[in-house]
């Protein structure tokens, strides 16, 4: 149990720090790689954590929204990429197909 909750931790301050760079003026097009490699593993509650430890740190919410619409722009694509999960047998949306 505990690996999950170091996975998970990793993630978020992987992923802040992508944020760091971009707020630091880093262009997108170089961390897009790697941001789309985390975005692949994290679920929306890491980056929330994420998000709330930004705040924490003082980075004001007006920048984090930016950073957001940015993130957002950066994976797009990815999550058009991703493939359907298939549901498991015997919920409503296996049954119904």
């Amino acid at each position: 149990m505990s690996e999950l909750i170091d996975n998970r931790a990793h993630r978020v301050r992987t992923l802040k720090g992508i944020i760091k760079e971009l707020h630091g003026g880093a262009a997108p097009e170089t961390v897009k790689e790697r941001l789309k490699t985390i975005v692949q593993e994290t679920d929306y509650s890491e980056i929330v954590a994420m998000e709330q430890e930004l705040m924490a740190e003082g980075m004001p919410v007006e920048e984090i929204q930016s950073m957001c619409d940015l993130h957002s722009q950066l994976t797009r694509e990815v999550l058009v990429q991703l493939p359907a999960k298939p549901a498991p047998p015997g919920h409503p949306a296996d049954t119904f197909r």
